[in-house]
């Protein structure tokens, strides 16, 4: 009868791989009976490791169980290591010849190196490891991996969501939730009209926008906390998180909402702590947890640009994309609507911030020597303007733009109105009579009266694609100022 291997034996051979390069290790350190599998040790710092053969939710597993023990350790550093099934089958005569190139995927979260490597070989993983660990000993600059902050991103969502979805059949939790959206009754005809999504089903999805939302601020805040010197998140046990996590997490978004608000404004702690639900408290104090490991703030590239579009669970985002644009096409857009650095830009129906971005982007490539700080201050205060009939939009808006200079504290030009509305109703104005045609001069003479400019160079947007009579509380009224508006006259 043939020996299995189990992930016990692996223990001992992956501490001689990492041994080889300099590294102490220990097999199965005491720990009230709830020992790591190994603990790899770089000049005094400790990297608890948790080993697994078999699947990808085995490496969620390893991953969980690492930060866990990590916690009870005392130290910040942790690896999980996955090894395919095959493995199981090899003679363990065998396995002592081969050990060094077995396969494996890790989820690497130290100071110097937070990433996840797919199925490389166990030698060339520890030579990683180690080298990015003398490179770090030399410079100081950590090494982060985008698509892990993303997928821990992802999958976080995806539980909040889960458990909030469970109590949206209370009424008063669900008139909070859809607070969170804005303008329900456009939200849901757009999906009715586009993706045929009845409007139960389309309650639904606010769970997954408010557990984005959530994501994207404690994102947000963990990188304003190490750039700009705001209060840190506690360090917490996601095994047992304190009850008070979501007050105490409130109030760290207490002393940023001032100068933040159209970020951290939008408030989802009165709809949190009225679900009454602990796994959601445990599901934030997971996401904390890994944030801090993760360190995002070292992250080169433009993470909230492209959060929202790879972390909306798919099944939502596919409901949503027929109204939000692609980087891609927001890139050639903004490309060929924009020949002049100093234009003065305006989105009326700016969903998530793509095409406002890429217009920043664009100025920047046009303007001519100026310090980054001058530019950021000029393109958020003076030319880019945004709107949106969604709170959640103008949230990620807002979330997108600051994040081009997190460290100027601008608030950027990004407004949660309804545009159209303010077409109907114009502020210190009646109505224009039916006979007179509603420009797009005069609806940005009506909105200059709301904090809007009136001398755009460029409007630029991807509009809501559906049908005005499907809201018909507000088709008579907008029949009454522009007659032109029947049928199926869209936005």
């Amino acid at each position: 009868m043939s020996i299995r291997v189990r992930e016990r034996t692996l223990y001992e051979y992956i501490g001689r791989v990492f041994s080889k390069y300099g590294c102490k290790y220990v097999t199965q350190v005491g720990l009230e009976g709830k020992e790591p599998d190994l603990v790899i040790e770089f000049d005094g710092s400790k990297v608890v490791s948790e080993v697994k053969i078999d699947s990808e939710i085995k490496l969620e597993q390893a991953t969980f169980d690492a930060v866990k023990k990590a916690f009870m350790l005392k130290t910040p550093y942790s690896m999980a290591l996955l090894f395919p099934r095959d493995v199981r089958e090899i003679p363990p005569t065998e396995l002592e010849r081969v050990y060094p190139n077995l396969k494996v995927s890790a989820l690497i979260f130290t100071e110097w190196l937070t990433r996840r490597t797919d199925l490389t070989t166990l030698d060339n993983l520890a030579s990683l490891i180690v080298g990015e660990y003398q490179d770090w000993l030399r410079t100081k600059i950590p090494k982060v991996d985008y698509d892990l902050v993303v997928d821990v991103a992802r999958g976080a969502i995806r539980e909040i969501a889960s458990y909030l979805r469970s109590h949206l059949r209370v009424k008063t939790i669900l008139d909070s939730a859809m607070g969170v959206i804005g303008r329900f009754d456009i939200y849901k005809t757009l999906l009715e009209e586009v993706s045929g999504i009845p409007e139960n089903e389309a309650k639904m999805y606010i769970a997954d926008i408010a557990a984005y939302v959530l994501a994207n601020q404690l994102l947000f805040y963990q990188i304003l906390s190490e750039k700009m010197g705001y209060p840190k998140f506690p360090d917490v046990n996601p095994i047992v998180p304190p009850k008070e996590l979501l007050e105490t997490i409130d109030n760290l978004f207490e002393n940023a909402r001032s100068e933040y608000s159209k970020i951290l404004g939008l408030d989802l702690f009165p709809l949190l702590r009225q679900t009454e639900d602990q796994r959601i408290v445990y599901s934030v104090a997971r996401l904390v947890s890994t944030l801090k490991m993760l360190r995002p703030q070292h992250i080169r590239e433009d993470l909230f640009g492209r959060l929202y579009h790879e972390t909306i669970p798919p099944e939502t985002k596919k409901n949503l994309g027929a109204f939000y644009t692609k980087p891609e096409a927001a890139e050639f857009l903004a490309t060929l609507a924009i020949d002049k650095w100093d234009a003065k830009i305006l989105d009326p129906a700016c969903g998530s911030g793509t095409l406002l971005v890429e217009s920043y982007k664009r100025k920047a490539q046009l303007a001519p020597p100026i310090g980054k700080d001058e530019l950021h201050k000029k393109f958020a205060k003076e030319d880019i303007y945004g709107i949106d009939v969604m709170h959640f939009a103008a949230h990620m808006t807002a979330t997108n733009l600051t994040s081009q200079n997190i460290r100027l504290k601008l608030e950027p030009n990004v407004f949660s109105r309804d545009g159209v509305e303010a077409m109907i109703n114009p502020v210190n104005a009646k109505p224009d009579p039916p006979t007179v045609e509603q420009t797009l001069d005069k609806w940005i003479e009506t909105m200059s009266g709301r904090g809007i400019p009136s001398d755009f160079d460029v409007v630029i947007m991807n509009p809501p694609f559906t049908r005005r009579e499907r809201i018909p509380d507000e088709i008579s009224k907008l029949q009454a100022i522009v007659p032109e508006v029947k049928g199926k006259t869209g936005y």
